[in-house]
Order: structure tokens, then C-alpha cells, then sequence
């Protein structure tokens, strides 16, 4: 004898609208419903027969959520997300309600689905609602499926299509509401997600990435979490020539508009290495203010250390390089004095370097006293104004001649009546 099935959805919900439901929006072919309400194929009987004039099996919707192979065969088939949609919008429009009781108060709610496995993950398995997490990101940022893939090696995650397949924003919101208020989907905020998932990967404590992927993670770092880090961190940061270093060995490019940019004149200083433009991609004046404020939280420099004295003594020997012989930079000898360099007469200059950015006093201590007051005419200042961007050169021929032995200052207007023409 042939078995009959009766669909039984609630008693406050026509039957025949709900049922005609699941095969106009495709969830269920005809020849699929008795398979998927109770694993057999059987018929559904029409509404208008009797119970006792057939042998009729009662089922509710449950009965699909319980269907396990039938469902887990769903989920491996092409175009999953989309069923599983369609599934839950059709369980959203036709709740199952049930009985509640309270202070001797009966009323009727929508059932809820926490006990079952329905929900599709990135793995393409089904998963009770509060064993997984929702990425809480706009669908229309391109990352979400990268957030999602890399969460998805330590946690279970929704399936991202599952919401960014809707056909509009207002079925979106219908269906992220369905999952994480009918089914117990947990939010995870797109911040945290980024915190525990990419921002490890771009920190130097973790391996050294390939140039691409760390670009990569960043520029996701960098729109998620904006300048909102932890303190005490440092990234790894891709430099022009395309080597990875870490940040606290790299300084801004020109591309970032840097204040300053000590790319301007880098000849002047030896082992600068620049942050690539590779991460900007055109972007506009407000998003290089807030790159220039994320790699600084990220460990990037804003000046080379000792860079303004080790720029200016690079740029007096490269001065004396046109008309000296022997340059030659004795800085840390202790000698009181920088530079030595042969004049054109013969004469040794032995020369003390100051660098400034702007214009300030400059002063000669401890052993520079001792050897301006000793070598005289043979001891020269320079002094570099403006480094890095706008260096111009001073020259003060026996600045002990204008000072005090045991603290030698040299006021602004005394070495700045020493201008070198270029």
C-alpha cells in the first residue's frame, strides 16, 4: 500500500500557501518533498481528506531540520548558499509557533532552531547556530571572504554568500536576523576578527611574510581597524627595492607626504630604506593622513636616528669632495671634530658638523671646545640649516675666536654670516 504524507506546518498557517512556498521558490521539487520531510518517498496528501480515511504520517518542518542526509547532501551541492537562503527565508515567512506559558498565560511564539544543524559554513558542513560566528562586515567591502576563509582555520564561520548573495539589503538584514536570533549565530565584530586573525600575521613576532601577502593584510588591517592599535607593536613593512624589513628600519616615502621626507636628499645618508607606495593605490589627501598616523603606530620612524647630525656630515663631505683631497670622517674617534679634508693649499681642516631643521644657537662642549680652542685657524664649523629637505651650508673658520672656552656658543647671526654658496 502506498504510504501518504501529511505536511503539517502549524494550525495557524494555511498549509497549502506554505507548501506551495517551498516549490515556487525552489527549494523543493515535487518528487523531493516526501524525501525531504521523511528521508522515503511518499505522496502528500491533500489538505481536504479526513484523517482515518488513508493511514496519513503527521510532519512539521522539523522534520526536514532533522533530515540530516538530506540536508548535508544540499550542502555539498552546486549552489548551497543560495539554497540554504532560500531555506531560511522560507522558515523566517512561515514560522513554526508553538506554546508558551507563562504566569498562567498562554501565547504563541515562532519556534526557534538552536538544536538543529542547518547552518552552512565556509566548509560547506552544517553547524548549529551557536557553534558559529558571523563576520559583522558589510557585504560590499571585498575582504569579507579573505576574513572569513582565515577565521575559518581556528573558528566555524558562516558561510560569507550566504548573506552577500541577498538580492538587497532589506533581505539581508531579514536573513542575519533570522540566523543569529532564530538559529543562535554569534556576531563577531569585523575589528576583533581582524585583531586575532590578519594583524598577527603583518607583526614582526610573527614569520616574515612574502611581499604580496603582507601588502595584502595590511591594506584589510588598515581599513578595518583604522588607527585603532595596540600600543608597543611593529609591523613588517614592504620597502621600494621590495625587500620586507621590519618598521623600525623604515621611514616613509616621498608618496606619503611625509613631514619630513628624508627622501628628498637621500644621498646624504647612508641605509635608508622607504616604505613602498605599493600599499596606496591612489588613494586621496585624507587617506595619506591616515597611513602616515597607522604606520607610525606601527613602529614605522618619522627621522633616522642621529639622522639630522648623520645627514649634515654627509653633506659637508660630499661639499668638500669638489675641491678637497682625503675627506675623510673621523666622527667617532673622539677627536673633537667630524671631518678631516685636505684644502687645495695643503692646509688640514679639521671640521666639527652641526645639523639643524631650523634655525637655533649652536654650541661646541667637552672636547670640541678644547680642540677649536687648540687648532684655531685649522678648526672649522659647519653648520647644515634646513636638513633634510632644504639643506643649506654654513662655514665658521675658528669659532673659538667667538666664544667661551668651556662652553662655545655660537649664536645665530655669527654663523649664519658664513653662507656657502652651492
Amino acid at each position: 500500500m502506498e504510504r501518504i504524507l501529511r505536511l503539517s506546518l502549524n494550525r495557524f498557517a494555511a498549509i497549502p500557501v506554505s507548501l506551495q512556498a517551498l516549490q515556487d521558490r525552489g527549494i523543493l521539487a515535487t518528487n523531493e518533498i516526501g524525501l525531504a520531510f521523511t528521508g522515503e518517498n511518499v505522496l502528500v496528501v491533500h489538505p481536504q481528506v479526513k484523517e482515518g480515511a488513508v493511514s496519513i504520517n503527521q510532519v512539521d518542518r522539523t522534520n526536514i531540520l532533522r533530515n540530516g542526509s538530506f540536508l548535508t547532501a544540499k550542502a555539498a551541492a552546486d549552489g548551497a548558499p543560495k539554497w540554504f537562503a532560500k531555506l531560511y527565508s522560507w522558515l523566517r515567512n512561515y514560522p513554526l509557533m508553538q506554546k508558551q506559558t507563562t504566569r498562567r498565560i498562554t501565547y504563541t511564539m515562532p519556534k526557534q532552531y538552536h538544536e538543529f544543524d542547518i547552518v552552512l559554513t565556509t566548509e560547506l558542513n552544517l553547524a548549529r547556530g551557536g557553534d558559529v560566528i558571523l563576520i559583522d562586515l558589510p557585504t560590499s567591502e571585498p575582504m569579507i571572504a579573505d576574513l572569513a576563509q582565515e577565521l575559518a582555520k581556528t573558528k566555524t564561520v558562516l558561510h560569507p554568500e550566504l548573506l552577500a548573495g541577498a538580492s538587497s539589503e532589506q533581505e539581508r538584514t531579514g536573513l542575519k536576523g533570522f540566523l543569529t536570533g532564530s538559529t543562535g549565530v554569534q556576531i563577531m565584530d569585523a575589528k576583533k576578527v581582524c585583531e586575532e586573525v590578519l594583524l598577527p600575521k603583518i607583526l614582526v613576532s610573527s614569520p616574515k611574510p612574502s611581499s604580496a601577502e603582507l601588502i595584502k593584510h595590511t591594506k584589510d588591517c588598515r581599513s578595518v581597524l583604522g588607527n585603532v592599535l595596540p600600543d608597543g607593536i611593529e609591523f613588517w613593512v614592504v620597502t621600494k627595492n621590495g625587500a620586507v624589513r621590519p618598521a623600525k628600519e623604515t621611514l616613509l616615502s616621498t608618496e606619503f607626504q611625509p613631514q619630513p621626507n628624508w627622501e628628498t636628499n637621500q644621498q646624504f645618508l647612508d641605509g635608508l630604506n622607504f616604505v613602498s607606495p605599493d600599499y596606496l593605490d591612489g588613494c586621496d589627501v585624507v587617506a595619506l593622513v591616515g597611513w602616515r598616523s597607522f604606520f607610525k603606530r606601527g613602529g614605522v620612524k618619522e627621522s633616522p636616528d642621529n639622522g639630522v647630525e648623520e645627514f649634515a656630515v654627509g653633506y659637508v663631505c660630499d661639499h668638500l669632495k669638489k675641491t678637497c683631497s682625503r675627506v675623510q670622517r673621523v666622527e667617532k674617534r673622539n677627536f673633537g671634530y667630524d671631518v678631516e679634508a685636505y684644502a687645495p693649499n695643503g692646509q688640514v681642516m679639521r671640521i666639527e658638523v652641526k645639523g639643524q631643521t631650523g634655525d637655533a644657537n649652536v654650541e661646541l662642549t667637552g672636547n670640541e671646545t678644547s680642540a677649536a680652542d687648540q687648532h684655531k685657524d685649522g678648526y672649522f664649523l659647519y653648520v647644515v640649516n634646513g636638513v633634510p629637505e632644504n639643506p643649506k651650508l654654513y662655514r665658521i673658520q675658528n669659532p673659538a675666536a667667538v666664544g667661551v672656552k668651556d662652553k662655545l656658543t655660537i649664536p645665530i647671526s655669527v654663523w649664519k654670516a658664513g653662507l656657502v654658496t652651492p
